[in-house]
């Protein structure tokens, strides 16, 4: 960063302060008591590497690698409003080695936004907990400023890098859905740093998403990047094993939404417009721009190398929001594609900050079926009754078998949760669920498992990695990491995804507390062993 442009948004700085403090008055916001802001959501200080931890239990010996989970973990503490979403990347991984040694190390993705805040010692980006009423309208338009005098650079990206990791052609990447994706290096004792931005040579035109999918069978990396300021509002991207661009095409959305996740087959390709969109309008009435609107749910389904939109077929669905998918794939005997994923009835995106907007029992999500008859363009859709005693599985975070990324699934595993007393969901997970999906339309999807961890015991997603050498499609491990409230100690747990015992294989106490977060991945030794440089 240029000193010149430092030295000016140094002495800008003060507008930025006035816009949160006068958006912390108007709104009353109090980050003293923002649910994201406090206990096992606040952010934690220290980056380090420990060595050698505590193990109880014995570690598969299969698993020589490292463990990674990104999420939000602000450098700067806001004044304003704060959402869950907002935060800077930090990731924190643990090491397993051959020789049993288990190593912890968390780092913040060096991101250009980070680079830039650190410099003038505040932020200077607007947050989503900001996007409320004529402050957050002001951020927009003095961010904008900013940008048009030079002092921010657009082509350099203005993303945190905290929603999720994925591993392709040689790369540890750190993504979130409003920037390009930042690359990483392992050092074989676990510790890793960034190396830098990754453009693709400028051939994608869009942001990337935090979803993107691995083909297990092509290599191939399929994303999309979405917009909500200017068309094209969602550009879907190829990737080949080896890292070029295949194609990129406009799927011509007509409306900016909020898509985070998607899906894949053998041969498609599904995009999510769901009724969460943009109106910024919203925010000169103290609103917030991103709205649940009462129109049917749109899945696009393109053949996966289309060359235009032309290709694209949209079937409806009731109104509801799905933020993440489990699986997908064709059934050939019917023509149709199923989409299983956590799917809710509405959504309140600012329900994850603080004065939070929400219907008591709505925006819940559960686990949920789409169906789509590529002869008839016939659909059916119905939320899945997994258990006699407890009916729906309500829950989130669902993942597979990476190996079964877009081919037909029997199992997958669901992040799960108690409905709370309020209504209102606050990503504090339990334990983690098995469900077995048997048969094809009409599918008997059941609960077959499930682990808890234990009261005031609290987890994320489970991360699953298939054993070596294993010989069903469940025959693997589950990984994350587990905080307990009543002591405030954070550990990581290895659980057998086959048997689901409610004792967890191995349990190895961490140095410090890992606050709450998003997604994680497992890059094995070979992995580790295979890595590029940028």
């Amino acid at each position: 960063m240029g000193s010149i442009q430092s030295r000016i948004l140094s002495l800008l700085r003060p507008i930025d302060t006035l816009l949160d403090v006068s958006q912390a008055y108007f709104f009353k916001h109090d980050r003293s008591s923002n649910h994201y802001l406090t206990g096992n959501f606040g952010p934690v200080k220290n980056e380090f590497v420990a060595y050698t931890l505590y193990v109880q239990g014995n570690i598969p010996t299969d698993l020589v690698g490292e463990f990674f989970r990104n999420g939000p973990n602000p450098v700067f503490v806001p004044r304003g409003g704060h959402h869950w979403f907002d935060g800077d990347g930090m990731i924190h991984g643990v090491r397993l080695q051959a020789d049993g040694n288990v190593n912890y190390v968390n780092r913040y993705v060096d991101t250009y936004r980070l680079a830039m805040e650190r410099a003038v010692g505040g932020s200077l980006f607007p947050r989503i907990g900001e996007m409320k009423g004529w402050t957050g309208l002001a951020k927009l338009i003095f961010n904008g400023i900013k940008g048009s005098l030079g002092l921010l650079s657009a082509s350099r990206g203005s993303g945190s890098a905290n929603t999720a990791v994925q591993f392709h052609n040689g790369k540890l990447l750190a993504l979130v859905e409003n920037d390009e994706p930042y690359a990483l290096k392992i050092i074989n004792d676990g510790y890793f740093e960034t190396m830098g931005r990754l453009t693709f040579g400028g051939k994608i035109g869009s942001t990337f998403s935090a979803h993107p999918k691995i083909d297990p069978e092509t290599g191939e990396m399929l994303t999309f990047g979405y917009s909500v300021n200017k068309k094209p509002f969602c550009v879907y991207t190829v990737i080949s094993e080896d890292g070029k661009v295949k194609s990129s095409i406009d799927i011509g959305l007509k409306t900016p939404v909020m898509m985070h996740d998607f899906a894949i087959t053998k041969n498609y390709s599904l995009f999510l417009d769901f009724p969460l969109e943009f109106h910024p309008k919203d925010m000169v009435q103290k609103g917030f721009p991103f709205k649940f609107v009462d129109r049917p749910c749109r899945i696009g389904v393109i053949p996966r190398h289309a060359s235009s939109a032309a290709d694209m077929r949209w079937f409806e669905f009731a109104p509801g929001y799905t933020f993440h998918t489990l699986n997908a794939w064709e059934e050939p005997e019917t023509n149709s594609i199923v989409l299983y994923g956590c799917h809710s009835n509405r959504v309140f995106l600012d329900s994850f900050m603080d004065n939070a907007e929400y219907l008591p029992g709505e925006g819940l999500p559960f686990l949920h079926e789409f169906r789509m008859n590529l002869e008839t363009g016939e659909t059916s859709e119905r939320r899945l009754v997994v258990d006699e005693e407890n009916g729906h599985l309500f829950g989130e975070f669902p993942t597979i078998n990476p190996q079964r990324q877009g081919l037909p699934t029997r199992y997958g595993y669901v992040a799960t949760a108690t409905i709370p007393e309020s209504g209102r969901f606050t990503a504090e997970f339990e334990g983690v669920a098995k469900v077995e999906i048997t048969g094809g339309e009409g599918a008997d999807v059941r609960k077959v498992g499930e682990i808890t961890y234990g009261p005031g015991k609290f987890g994320g997603e489970a991360v699953f990695v298939p054993k070596v050498g294993g010989e069903s499609e469940d025959d693997g491990y589950l990984l994350t990491f587990v905080f307990d409230e009543n002591t405030e100690q954070s550990q990581f747990w290895i659980m057998d995804a086959k048997n689901m015992s409610p004792d967890p294989l191995a349990i190895i106490d961490l140095p410090q507390r890992v606050p709450y977060g998003f997604h994680g991945i497992w890059v094995s030794q070979d992995q580790i062993d295979s890595q590029e440089p940028l």
